[in-house]
């Protein structure tokens, strides 16, 4: 079941609400150990949220959201002791506006996101897998848009967070070693990326950008380090005619060696792209 809303309570203040309610049930056979568990959720999920114009150019506005997901994918969670699903909650603020007369515009927003029931190890009982762990993240994101001429569009973005561990602790040569504080895997504190269009004639348009990612870890203790990236794009577009585009794009344009997420405990990592050519034509019709 599912439903949301919008409420405009005066002409300045929206009102907007969510709310979702799943059953879910799950049967899992182990034909090595020819033990069968059967495991039913029911979550409710919902969100609020305020947004209050400021004049007729800029607004701020607040949610909170609850949500659930599973340690992994539904089926697996027996096998990893868990029974419940994880809770996770977010608290967002921020400032919208546009300006130069309306050729710019840029947000701001902060937020808090907290998760729980993670699959953590029981500190007496390093062998017992419990649903006891938490982790959070908090953090600020801008972006801007400018339009400095009629043929020419830029885009800017950044984020700046920290991630932790609350409680956890993994099991390492037969003890719970505990994680709190450390940043969990596979999660950069810092974020950026740039874009740039221009279009010299009504029919083509050129552009690129690059995006930058820092550093993460690919273990939980944090010893296994990723390296920062960035890789960039370009492209060339001709429009011939209304709704008919023809572009050719270079994807990962100096060939930057980079990755896409660690595996295997976090001993190999899963590399991105090289650099590749696409030419693609589209139609409208």
């Amino acid at each position: 079941f599912h439903a949301e809303s919008a409420i405009d309570a005066t002409d300045r203040l929206k009102l907007l609400a969510g709310l979702r309610i799943e059953q879910i049930d799950l049967a899992r056979f182990d034909r090595i150990a020819r033990t069968r568990k059967d495991l039913g959720f029911e979550p409710v999920t919902w969100r609020l949220g305020v947004v209050q114009a400021l004049g007729t150019s800029a607004s701020v506005y607040a949610q909170y959201v609850v949500g659930n997901d599973a340690a992994g994918s539904l089926i697996s969670l027996p096998a990893l002791g868990a029974e419940r699903l994880q809770t996770g909650r977010q608290v967002e603020v921020g400032f919208k506006q546009g300006f130069w007369d309306g050729r710019a515009d840029w947000t701001l927003a902060a937020y808090r996101i907290s998760k729980s029931n993670l699959v953590s190890r029981d500190p007496l009982l390093p062998n017992v897998v419990q649903q006891i762990g938490e982790q959070s993240s908090r953090g600020v994101e801008i972006a801007l848009a400018l339009a400095p001429t009629s043929n020419l569009d830029l885009e800017l973005n950044a984020t700046v967070l920290k991630a932790q561990f609350e409680s956890f602790a993994e099991l390492v040569s037969g003890a719970a070693v505990s994680r709190q504080g450390n940043l969990p895997p596979n999660t950069p504190e810092r974020l950026a990326g740039a874009w740039a269009t221009y279009r010299p004639l009504a029919s083509w348009s050129v552009g690129g950008g690059a995006r930058y990612v820092g550093r993460r870890f690919s273990d939980n203790a944090n010893t296994l380090e990723i390296p920062s990236y960035v890789v960039a794009d370009a492209f060339v577009s001709y429009r011939w005619r209304e709704g008919a585009d023809l572009s050719v794009r270079v994807r990962n344009l100096f060939d930057e060696q980079w990755v896409v997420a660690p595996y295997n405990a976090g001993r190999q990592w899963a590399l991105g792209d090289p650099r590749a050519y696409e030419l693609s034509a589209r139609f409208a019709f």
